[in-house]
């Protein structure tokens, strides 16, 4: 029998819908609205200037590039809100405009509520009632108004965005394309998934319930070529053949966008540390799946059995071609890739520490180039300049005093006695001068050849339940801290050619032995998304890490925690490699401490091989 509706909801969490209320009174509060919007001449209108500004935003994309074209590094941090709001509006208005579309055909739309399209809010609206108008044209309009208004949203990001300049407005515009556009063609006009796509085709082919027929002909060949009796001519909205046909493809299109589905789910959770949320998502997927597939196998089943004997040799050629077809989806080698993350470093970088506790008073422009002999850091202690006057007046005194015993000795011999131990005071004194100099000279640091100033070890922002001065901490380079107080032994920044960089890159345990020295490796900065470079791994440490990389504390593909000392290490193990970055002359340099994608690309593998290696890194081994 049929499942009840709270049941099906569980077995499919990718489309879960929420019922709000009955949406007629706002509707008709904007059927003006509806009455303008579906003009056929403004229709028309709108599908021509979308084309044209398309052409403009595809030469804009082609003459600069796509990455240049689109900066998405400006939709980061508090920018990504902005994202996730244009969003929810066009699917909001998508929904919206099935409703108007309603309204214009006198279609009464009973229901609006909230649909977790993969766990992504946004409206729905039930026009389940349109079918009962006698256009299919009229029928169609319906099923596409979401489209119709997504296409008119992308028009006009389309002109925003090329009248605009680099900024959050620019990127929200790309982003709305973007989603009104692709996402439009991917997912709602897409005929193989039941949303709009699908009641379109289904009405302008005039195939009502276009699914259920399809798979009702698909079940009915199969019956006749496994019992062998003639196929029985009942009635069809349409050929059997293509119906079957629809039937066949779709199903297969929906189970390989549940798999994509449950790939990126495992792909974003895990490493998020949701794994039991994308256990629980898989588990409903699949077995809501494999219930629907063994309900139509059951059925199919009785249909055989009650209408004929069982004909093994027609199971035998219709099973051995599945078993052919698993055998060889399972078989296939695909491309495999080990995808991870790392920091920025240069080889050649030079530390510059404080020697004593000193005051900043200079600081050179950070990642600029700097000749030979230019000024880096200048500090000054007070502490050292006055013991300097004061040892420096001791020096002073002990001159004039020899120089009394030496005139003295003239006349008194017996003054003579003092001169050996004078001198080794005024010895010692200067000395310890010569030291202070050095001392002294050593709070000024100066590029011993051309390079870089670069600042020091990245500051990871602590709890709120750190201590008040242990919230505050900023880079020493920082121009606003320049008068700030350093304390000896303190690393300030690094000076460095910025030639030969390379990148250190923390790689989980089930991978790491998937990589051997040599292996070449393609690079991607987050800073600098239009550029990919090469590098090669030079070195891979045998003990696993024991603190995650300040700069990657926080990071969405490496879950890290806090033990009881403070200290951010990987839930799991992860292992350190390094790789060598080969830079050309053309390459904008990436800063150190610039975080980045590597990719390995790994020996091709198959379905097979990766279930068999997942069993194993993830079963304990019997003993």
């Amino acid at each position: 029998g049929q499942m009840p509706g709270w049941i099906q909801q569980l077995l499919s969490p990718i489309a879960i819908r929420v019922p709000l209320f009955n949406p007629t009174p706002l509707l008709n509060v904007l059927s003006p609205l509806a009455h303008v919007l579906f003009q056929p001449l403004l229709l028309l209108a709108w599908l021509m200037v979308g084309c044209v500004l398309g052409l403009c935003v595809l030469r804009e994309v082609l003459t600069t590039g796509l990455a240049a074209s689109i900066d998405w590094s400006l939709l980061r941090g508090d920018r990504w809100w902005l994202l996730l709001v244009s969003y929810l509006v066009a699917k909001s208005l998508h929904e919206l405009g099935h409703g108007l579309a309603c309204v214009r055909y006198r279609v009464q739309c009973r229901e609006l509520g909230v649909l977790f399209l993969c766990l992504a809010p946004c409206l729905y609206c039930d026009t389940s009632d349109s079918w009962k108008l006698p256009s299919k044209w009229q029928r169609a309009t319906i099923a596409g108004a979401g489209m119709i208004v997504e296409w008119i949203l992308a028009t006009i990001a389309a002109g925003v965005w090329l009248i605009t300049q680099d900024g959050s407005l620019h990127s929200v515009a790309a982003s709305m394309m973007v989603v009104c556009s692709v996402g439009t063609l991917l997912v709602n006009s897409n005929p193989l998934l039941k949303y709009d796509g699908y009641y379109l085709l289904s009405d302008l082919w005039g195939v009502p319930n276009l699914s259920e027929q399809g798979s009702d002909a698909l079940r009915a060949l199969a019956a006749s070529a496994l019992s062998g009796r003639p196929l029985e001519r009942w009635h069809t909205d349409a050929p059997m053949v293509l119906l079957a046909t629809y039937a066949l493809v779709a199903t297969v299109y929906r189970t390989f966008i549940l798999g994509a589905i449950l790939w990126i789910g495992w792909k974003v959770l895990v490493p998020l540390g949701l794994g039991l949320i994308a256990v629980l998502l898989t588990a409903s997927l699949l077995f809501g799946l494999l219930l629907g597939y063994a309900r139509s196998v059951r059925r199919l089943w009785r249909e055989v059995l009650l209408t004929e004997s069982i004909r093994v040799g027609r199971w035998i050629v219709f099973f051995i071609p599945c078993l052919l077809a698993a055998a060889f989806v399972v078989s296939v080698p695909l491309p495999s890739v080990i995808r991870v993350r790392g920091v920025s470093d240069y080889q050649d970088k030079q530390p510059l520490f404080v020697s004593q506790s000193a005051e900043l008073i200079y600081a050179a422009p950070v990642n600029r180039r700097l000749p030979a002999g230019a000024l880096l850091l200048e500090f000054a202690s007070p502490e050292s300049q006055y013991e300097l006057l004061e040892l420096r007046g001791q020096i002073a005194t002990l001159e004039q005093t020899l120089q009394q015993l030496r005139f003295r000795s003239t006349f008194d011999p017996s003054s003579a006695y003092l001169t050996p131990t004078k001198v080794e005071e005024l010895q010692q004194l200067q000395a310890r001068e010569r030291v202070l100099l050095r001392e002294i000279a050593s709070l000024t640091h100066t590029a011993p050849h051309d390079g870089y100033l670069l600042a020091g070890t990245h500051v990871v922002a602590p709890s709120l339940t750190a201590p008040r001065d242990a919230r505050f901490r900023h880079n020493l380079l920082d121009p606003n801290l320049i008068g700030s107080t350093c304390d000896r032994s303190t690393l300030v920044g690094w000076f460095s050619r910025r030639e030969h960089m390379i990148l250190t890159l923390i790689v989980p345990e089930q991978d790491i032995k998937r990589l051997v020295v040599g292996m070449p490796a393609t690079i991607g900065w987050d800073a600098n998304i239009a550029h990919l470079g090469r590098g090669k791994v030079v070195r891979i440490a045998p003990e696993p890490i024991l603190e995650t990389p300040p700069e990657l504390v926080g990071d969405a593909t490496l879950l890290s925690e806090r033990n009881a000392q403070g200290v951010f290490l990987p839930s799991k193990p992860h292992y350190e490699v390094t790789v060598e970055v080969e830079l050309d002359s053309s390459d904008l340099v990436p800063l150190r401490g610039s975080l980045a994608t590597a990719q390995f690309a790994l020996p091709a593998q198959t379905i097979w091989q990766r279930l068999v290696e997942a069993v194993r890194n993830n079963l304990k081994p019997l003993s």
